[in-house]
């Protein structure tokens, strides 16, 4: 499948929406209970892009899925660190457009000055868990029970990939 990879605009909101509405409404993969609207989205992708990215796989069939990072907290200790997530149409899986998403974001937040990226899955959830570790994530550790969503407490788990080794390239990121 050919795919290219670009930087989202808030034009890309709506479909990020279609991609994202199964991982809220029927899957334990995303934490929030309401499907974000288009502006909501427009506004993630925005903030998403001033400091970090927000990337978008697309072919002429469309957009494929998208990968993002964002501040991993709020302290600034912690600003050479983003947490990164990335979402693929079911349609799309297994095609390499996540992998392609990921590999891309990597180089951009790196060109940012970021050192380090960090990943939340949901737990279980074995086809994340060994698309992250394929990428040269390594696991932290659990926050056990740590989200309640379908009437029952989740488990997530914690991740780390190295995106360079030394000092950043820059001295503040984004």
């Amino acid at each position: 499948m050919d795919f290219e990879i670009r930087n989202a605009t808030d034009s890309d909101a709506a479909a990020c929406v279609a991609i994202y509405r199964p991982h809220v409404e029927e899957s334990t993969t995303s934490f929030e209970l309401e499907v974000p609207s288009t502006d909501e989205m427009a506004r993630r992708i925005a903030a998403a892009q001033r400091r970090h990215a927000w990337l978008i796989a697309e072919s002429d069939q469309g957009v494929l899925g998208y990968g993002y990072a964002g501040a991993h907290r709020a302290r600034e200790a912690y600003r050479y660190t983003a947490e990164v997530s990335a979402y693929v149409a079911s349609t799309a899986h297994g095609r390499g457009v996540g992998r392609r998403l990921y590999e891309r974001l990597f180089e951009a937040l790196v060109a940012r000055g970021y050192c380090n990226a960090v990943a939340g899955i949901t737990l279980p959830n074995d086809a994340s868990v060994g698309f992250h570790e394929r990428l040269g994530f390594r696991k932290l550790g659990v926050f056990h029970a740590i989200g309640h969503k379908f009437g029952a407490w989740r488990d997530t788990a914690w991740y780390e990939r190295k995106l360079v080794e030394g000092p950043p390239r820059v001295e503040t990121p984004g």
